[in-house]
């Protein structure tokens, strides 16, 4: 038999078993059927290399029941560890977390979760990889050879694409991330100013309450669940535009109540505070309007590729960017229950 072949076949074989088990679990709890996983295609390949680190660092002990136990919890759990940290590392967002369960590290790993693959190994090496190895025993060499091949393709090509959206959910979280940052930077010094200068308070007094009211507008029912998440991302989009246009539409009132004032007669001192907040008023309201372009030229297919991603991995967090990330669940999640 060709060992690469055979070893391949027992990781994807595992990787299946393993996105059987997290879909059906996954899919009861949300009450609908979820692709489990960061792949698309039907595995999980922690399952599979762990299955694969249990089946090698057992082998010396596999007439032992207590050996297999504690070995398969030790080295199953360090697999967990060290994929969690690296991926929460390369992507900035936990796609498991244990931070609330009892005995956790770091939320990567807990020890129920470690107890289980505890007793997934003895169910592994004492029973299901028994058969698994005589039904691959069964299969030709050149027919095994073929199938490995081709699953190693599709599985190169899946965990391509995956790394590419992972990351554009990233950047994506990111960039959310800090366009919040700047609204709420702008808001504030919008308000610093309109305690300074009673012309522009006059005009800008009431934009806070204008602004929750742009939060909080919901659009109605939609059809597919295609046409509601369009609708759901352009309402998304456009609640971010409406409370930029309506900043934007202050700092033009109030740079009016400033030039006129600078037209009348007033003393050097204020002339120069009013050249200052005008000079201020400008740079926000350029730094509006390439926030309001880049919102509002931001693709749907980003948003809907991210969402994709995080209802497959729906305990998905994020320790930096956690508002951005529960941001764009949020569309997916008001999508659902439309």
């Amino acid at each position: 038999m060709n060992y690469q072949s055979y070893w391949l076949s027992l990781f994807f074989l595992y990787s299946l078993a393993g996105w059987i088990w997290e879909t059906s679990f996954v899919s009861i709890k949300q009450k609908e059927f979820v692709n489990r996983g960061f792949l698309f295609g039907p595995w999980l390949p922690i399952y599979g290399f762990g299955a694969l680190i249990i089946l090698i660092s057992t082998k010396p002990f596999s007439d032992s029941y207590l050996h297999v136990f504690i070995i398969g919890i030790i080295s199953a759990t360090i697999l967990e560890y060290i994929t969690g940290w690296l991926m929460n590392k390369l992507f900035k967002v936990r796609y498991w977390d244990y931070s609330s369960e009892p005995f956790n590290l770091n939320g990567h790993i807990c020890l129920h979760v470690s107890i289980a693959w505890g007793f997934f190994s003895l169910f592994l090496v004492f029973f299901l990889h028994v058969y698994v190895d005589k039904f691959l025993l069964l299969i030709p060499r050149n027919i095994l050879d073929i199938i490995t091949l081709i699953f190693t393709v599709l599985f190169v090509a899946d965990t391509t694409q995956s790394v590419r959206n992972a990351l554009d959910l990233k950047e994506l979280i990111t960039s959310v991330a800090a366009n919040n940052k700047a609204i709420e930077t702008i808001e504030q010094k919008i308000n610093e100013i309109s305690t300074k200068l009673e012309p522009v308070s006059s005009t800008i007094k009431d934009f806070e309450e204008r602004i929750e009211t742009a939060k909080n507008i919901e659009l109605e029912l939609y059809k597919s669940n295609k046409e509601k998440l369009i609708h759901r991302l352009d309402e998304y989009k456009n609640k971010k535009s409406n409370i930029l246009s309506i900043l934007n539409n202050n700092i033009t009132n109030s740079i009016e109540s400033i030039s006129n004032r600078l037209n009348e007669d007033i003393t050097h001192m204020e002339s120069e505070s009013l050249q200052e907040t005008l000079s201020t008023l400008e740079s926000l309201q350029s730094n509006v309007n390439k926030l309001q372009n880049e919102i509002l030229n931001r693709k749907d297919k980003e948003y809907s590729k991210a969402i994709a991603l995080l209802h497959r991995n729906p305990s998905a967090k994020s320790n930096t960017l956690q508002d951005a990330l529960k941001e764009i669940k949020n569309i997916y999640h008001k999508n659902k229950s439309k």
